[in-house]
This record gives structure tokens, C-alpha cells and sequence, in this order.
């Protein structure tokens, strides 16, 4: 979101107290430097953390992606990105749960059950 359209979406809780609406023009001239300072740390940060994405540059090795994209037939970096990071979540959370083999108690008849589907 970029600052002109959250000004933009959020001006009513931006305006000074007392005023009636904010105005067209930014509602943060009147304030003094600091107070200016913490606004603009403020809306750049509500600014970043609104967003459900998250922009970030990485080196990547070039044939490492070249076969990534080959081998999913994924059309953009972006989309090999995520589906590499969600397949290292889906990974860890496998492993988390192999952990508990052996551990848990079970009762019931395995080939009852799967006479009954």
C-alpha cells in the first residue's frame, strides 16, 4: 500500500483533534519536526506491517533457479520462491511429527478399519 492511498484510507484517524474531517492536504504539516519524524516512522511502519506480502531481494544462483523453474514448470522466480518455502515448512512440520513414532499409544484393528471403507 503505498503512503498516498493509506492517507488516503485512513485520513479520518489522521486528522488533528477537534477537526471536523481531515483535509485534502496531509494532516501532519501542522506538526513540529519530531512529531513529524514519529508520524512518518509511524505510517512506514503500519505501511509494511499492513501488507500480506513482503518485498525482498535475494541472490539466488542462476542455474539453481534455471532448474527450479524446469523442473516445476513454475512461469516466475516468485512462484519457485514460495513453493520452495512452503514444501521447507510442509518438510520441518514432517519431522516434527516423526518425532512422536513410537511414542503415541494406539488401539484399534488396522485391517478391520480398512475392511470398513
Amino acid at each position: 500500500m503505498k503512503t498516498q492511498d493509506f492517507e488516503r484510507r485512513f485520513s479520518h484517524n489522521l486528522a488533528p483533534v477537534g477537526a471536523r474531517k481531515a483535509t485534502k492536504s496531509l494532516p501532519c504539516l501542522h506538526l513540529t519536526f519530531i512529531q513529524q519524524t514519529l508520524y512518518n516512522v509511524y505510517i512506514n511502519n503500519l505501511l509494511y506491517t499492513t501488507r500480506d506480502r513482503m518485498m525482498t531481494n535475494i541472490i539466488i544462483d542462476d542455474q539453481l533457479m534455471a532448474d527450479a523453474l524446469k523442473a516445476t514448470g513454475l512461469k516466475t522466480k516468485q512462484e519457485v520462491v514460495e513453493l520452495g518455502l512452503k514444501t521447507l515448512i510442509r518438510l520441518k512440520q514432517q519431522e516434527k511429527i516423526k518425532a512422536f513414532k513410537g511414542k503415541l499409544k494406539w488401539e484399534g484393528n488396522l485391517e478391520e478399519m480398512r475392511h470398513n471403507q
